[in-house]
């Protein structure tokens, strides 16, 4: 097998890996009902800008819930296990 049909495969299986990982941790960051807010993300950062804290702090609206969210991207969370739909999935 070529160099090039080794690394798409790679590539491929560490997508596929991603994919299973995110559906497992239900993070907001990648639920299809995530609408951002980009304005709260510059406010918050303008606010703590410097000191390191909250930096992966992320904002954003629940269109199922229609109610305000905070998230840290990549983490598992545990209270959207039974809502969480990914965004991948209705494609």
């Amino acid at each position: 097998m070529s160099l090039t049909k080794q690394k798409n495969v790679s590539t491929k299986k560490k997508a596929k890996t991603s994919y299973d990982l995110q559906k497992v941790d239900c993070n907001c960051n990648d639920c299809t009902f995530m609408a951002r807010d980009i304005n709260l993300l510059k406010e918050h950062k303008k606010t703590y800008e410097g000191t390191g804290l909250m930096d992966d702090l992320m904002f954003g609206d629940c269109i199922r819930y229609k109610k305000p969210v905070s998230f840290i991207p990549n983490v598992c969370q545990l209270e959207t296990q039974d809502c969480f739909i990914h965004r991948k999935d209705l494609t």
